[in-house]
C-alpha cells in the first residue's frame, strides 16, 4: 500500500466488489468508442451484418450532437430491441466454436449498450413480418418504454450529445474539423470494401457523398475522381489459401501524407503496420522515402486462420501465418507493377519478380534466364546454375579474388567466379575497348566512367544514340561471344554496372545482384543441397549477449547447411568453424553479428526462418557499393544472374536491373526523377 509522507495511505483500502452495470457499462465505452467515428462503425457494422444493401450516415456538427445510422437491412422487432441493448447480446454467436470462426462484422454485443451509456440513444425498426415498427430510448444508460412506431423495414439508430455525461471523454475529443475527418475516413473505409451498396453521407443537413452501386472502379470515381481511377493497376495474387484482390494507385497518386490506405481482411477495415510495410515494399524503387501509395487492398483467406478477437475495437487481426499474408500482399504488388512495365506503362522498363508467365505454374530459373536473355542477349557461355553449391560466388564482401592471369594459347582457363571458359580466339580486328580487358588493373577497371565518362558509349562505333540497322553490329561478334568476353561492360561509381544492349542501356546494381544470386543460393542449400563450407584455419570465437547466443542455437542447423558452421565453446560463447566455400569475407564475426541482427528485422516481417535467414546472409554478405571489379567479374555476376529464379528484384524487393530504351531519349532524361538511378538503393 502506498503511504504519504506522514504515514497516511495514498489510495483507501476498500473490500473488493462487483462494479454497478451502469459505471461498468461506461468503462466497456471507454475501450469501444473512442469518438464520434467509432459510434459510426460500429452502427455500419451492423447495419451490414443485417444485410442492408442501402446505407445513410447523417452527423450534426461532427457528431458531437447528433449521430444518425440509418439501413434497409432485417430490422428488429420489440423483443429484439430490447435485448439488443443488453452487455453481451448478440445474434452472430451461439457456441465457443462459433468464435473461432467468425463470419459477421460484429459478434461481442457489446457496442449498443456502451455507447447508450454515455448518450441519448433512440432506435426505430421495423422487420418485415410486423404490422408496426417499435421506437426504443436510452438516456445513459437508462431505458423507456418501447412504443410502436412506422417505419418501412430496416432499422434506424439516432444517436445525441455524446459523451454528455462523461465530460472528461468529451474534453479529449479534437476540434470538429478533425472528428468529421475521422467520420469521413469510416464511411470511405465501407463504401470501397461494399462498392456494391448505396451509400449516402450528410454533414449538418448537406449532402456530402451519394454513392450508387457500383464496381471497385467505379466507387473509387465516386470517391477519388475519375483521374485517380484511371491510375490504378489490379492486385490478384494467391499464397497458399490467402488470396490478395484489389487495386493499388500509380505514382500520380502518391502523397506526402497518410490517409488514402484502405486495408481489409474478409471486407473488415483493419490496421497493420506489417501489411502496409508490405504493400510499400512491393513498390520498390517507384515510391521514395516520406511518400505514401494509394491502395484498396483485401485480403481473402479461412476466418479460422485468423483472429479478430484482439483489440476492443477491432481494429487489428493476429494472423495463423503471418509470412503467408505478408508475402500475399507483398508480391500482389509486385505484379501489379509487373504487368504495367512489361507493358511498357512505367518508366522502370524491367518486370518485377513475383509473376509467373505460365498460370497456375511456379517459376523456375529458366523464367529468370529468359527474361534477361530479352535485355541482355543469350549468354556467352554456359553459366553455373545458382543450385551448384561446389561454386559459390567469389565475389566477397571487402576482398576480391586474386586478378586473372591469361592461360597460355590453346588451353582453358577460369574466370573470377570459377566457371572455365575456353581459350580465346584471335579477332580479326582489335575492339577500341579491348584495354578494359580482364587484363586492367583494378583501379583502373574501376575508373573507366570517371576516366571517358558516359562518352565511351556515345563515341564508340557501337553507340546508343544510333538507330536502324546500325543497331544490328551492338551484339558481340561470335568469337568474343565464345571468348567468353561481353566488352561492352563498364563500372560506374563503383556500384553499377552499365551494358549496351540492342535496345539500348542496362544498368544493374552490384550489390542487389549479388544479393539475389547469394539468396537463391543460400534458400537452395537449406531446402535441397547443403552448401559446403571452406574450413577455417583457426576457429573465430564470438562472444555474444543472451538474446544473441539462444539465436544462434536456433539457427545453428540451418547455418551449417549453408556452410557457416558454428560451435558453442564457453558461455556464450561460439567458434565459427567455416564460412560458405567460396566466400571472402573481411571479417567472419562481423558478418555473423550482422546476420543476427538483421535476421531479427527480417522475422518480423516475413515470418518464414528460412527465407529471413538467407534474406539476412545474402544482405550481408554480397559486395557492397565501392567494390571495384574487373570486367571478368562483371561478366560472372551477371552470368549468375542469368540462373536466379527472379533476376529482377532482390530479396528486399529493391530492383536489380533498370533498362533503358533508345525511346527513352526523346522523354526522360537519365537524371529525370523517372529513372534516376539513385532510386536504386545499394545497402553498402
Amino acid at each position: 500500500m502506498m503511504a504519504s509522507d506522514n504515514g497516511e495511505a495514498l489510495i483507501p483500502r476498500h473490500p473488493i466488489q462487483v462494479l454497478p452495470e451502469g459505471l461498468a457499462n461506461r468503462i466497456a465505452a471507454g475501450e469501444v468508442v473512442e469518438r464520434p467515428a467509432s459510434v459510426v462503425k460500429e452502427l455500419i457494422e451492423n447495419a451490414i451484418d443485417a444485410e442492408a444493401n442501402n446505407i445513410t450516415v447523417s452527423v450534426k456538427k461532427a457528431g458531437f450532437d447528433e449521430i444518425l445510422v440509418s439501413d434497409n437491412g432485417w430490422g428488429m422487432d420489440e423483443e429484439d430491441v430490447v435485448i439488443a441493448l443488453r452487455r453481451h447480446a448478440t445474434s452472430k454467436l451461439r457456441t465457443a466454436e462459433d468464435l473461432q470462426r467468425i463470419l459477421h462484422l460484429g459478434f461481442r454485443g457489446e457496442a449498443l449498450p456502451s455507447i447508450a451509456s454515455v448518450s441519448r440513444l433512440e432506435v426505430l425498426s421495423k422487420r418485415d413480418d410486423r404490422e408496426h415498427g417499435i421506437r426504443y430510448r436510452v438516456d445513459g444508460g437508462t431505458a423507456s418504454d418501447p412504443e410502436p412506431a412506422q417505419r418501412e423495414r430496416g432499422t434506424t439508430i439516432r444517436i445525441r450529445t455524446l459523451f454528455y455525461n462523461v465530460p472528461a471523454r468529451r474534453k479529449f475529443l479534437r476540434t470538429p474539423a478533425t472528428e468529421y475527418s475521422h467520420i469521413v475516413k469510416v464511411f470511405k473505409q465501407f463504401a470501397l470494401a461494399y462498392p456494391e451498396y448505396a451509400w449516402t453521407l450528410e454533414k449538418d443537413g448537406k449532402e456530402e457523398y451519394s454513392l450508387l452501386s457500383t464496381d471497385q472502379r467505379g466507387r473509387i470515381s465516386q470517391l477519388f475522381g475519375e483521374e485517380a481511377a484511371g491510375d490504378l493497376h489490379p492486385l490478384d495474387h494467391r499464397v497458399g489459401e490467402v488470396f490478395a484482390a484489389g487495386v493499388v494507385g500509380g505514382k500520380s497518386l502518391f502523397r506526402k501524407s497518410r490517409g488514402d490506405q484502405f486495408l481489409y481482411v474478409n471486407r473488415r477495415p483493419i490496421q497493420s503496420a506489417s501489411l502496409h510495410h508490405a504493400v510499400v515494399n512491393g513498390f520498390g524503387p517507384l515510391i521514395e522515402r516520406g511518400q505514401y501509395p494509394f491502395y484498396v487492398m483485401n485480403l481473402r483467406l479461412d476466418p479460422e486462420e485468423f483472429d479478430v478477437n484482439v483489440h476492443p475495437a477491432k481494429h487489428e487481426v493476429r494472423f495463423r501465418d503471418e509470412g503467408a499474408v505478408y508475402r500475399a500482399a507483398l508480391v500482389a504488388v509486385r505484379n501489379a507493377f509487373g504487368l504495367s512495365l512489361r507493358a511498357g506503362d512505367s518508366p522502370v522498363r524491367a518486370p518485377l519478380a513475383g509473376r509467373s508467365d505460365r498460370p497456375g505454374q511456379e517459376r523456375s530459373p529458366e523464367d529468370g534466364r529468359r527474361e534477361m536473355e530479352l535485355l541482355l542477349g543469350k549468354a556467352p557461355r554456359q553459366p553455373q546454375p545458382v543450385g551448384d553449391i561446389q561454386s559459390g560466388s567469389h565475389i566477397g564482401h571487402g576482398q576480391l579474388p586474386p586478378a586473372h592471369t591469361p592461360s597460355p594459347r590453346g588451353s582453358s582457363s577460369h574466370n573470377a567466379l570459377g566457371v572455365p571458359t575456353p581459350p580465346p580466339r584471335p579477332l580479326e580486328s582489335p575492339d577500341p575497348r579491348r584495354e578494359y580487358s580482364a587484363d586492367t588493373p583494378p583501379e583502373n577497371a574501376a575508373n573507366v566512367t570517371s576516366q571517358v565518362g558516359l562518352s565511351a558509349v556515345d563515341e564508340s562505333p557501337t553507340s546508343v544514340a544510333r538507330t536502324g540497322s546500325e543497331n544490328e553490329g551492338l551484339s558481340p561478334s561470335p568469337a568474343l561471344e565464345e571468348a567468353g568476353q561481353r566488352l561492352n561492360v563498364w563500372q560506374l561509381h563503383r556500384t553499377y554496372i552499365l551494358s549496351q544492349t540492342r535496345s539500348g542501356l542496362v544498368i544493374i546494381d552490384q550489390h542487389v545482384a549479388h544479393e539475389r544470386i547469394l539468396f537463391e543460393k543460400a534458400l537452395a542449400a537449406m531446402r535441397q543441397r547443403p552448401w559446403s563450407g571452406q574450413r577455417l584455419l583457426f576457429p573465430v570465437e564470438v562472444k555474444l549477449d543472451p538474446a544473441e547466443s539462444n539465436l544462434v542455437e536456433e539457427l545453428v542447423p540451418s547455418l551449417a547447411r549453408m556452410g557457416f558452421e558454428v560451435e558453442a565453446c564457453g558461455s556464450h560463447t561460439w567458434a565459427i568453424q567455416s564460412v560458405p566455400a567460396g566466400l571472402k569475407v573481411r571479417s567472419e564475426e562481423k558478418l555473423l553479428r550482422d546476420m543476427l541482427a538483421d535476421y531479427r528485422q527480417e522475422y518480423d516481417v516475413r515470418l518464414e526462418p528460412q527465407e529471413s535467414l538467407a534474406a539476412s546472409f545474402a544482405c550481408k554478405a554480397a559486395i557492397k557499393a565501392g567494390d571495384p571489379l574487373k570486367l571478368e567479374e562483371m561478366n560472372s555476376l551477371i552470368d549468375e544472374l542469368f540462373t536466379t529464379e527472379y533476376p529482377f528484384v532482390c530479396p528486399h524487393g529493391r530492383p536489380v536491373i533498370v533498362n533503358l530504351t533508345l525511346g527513352d531519349r526523346k522523354s526522360t532524361r537519365l537524371n529525370s526523377s523517372h529513372t534516376d538511378i539513385s532510386r536504386m538503393p545499394s545497402s553498402a
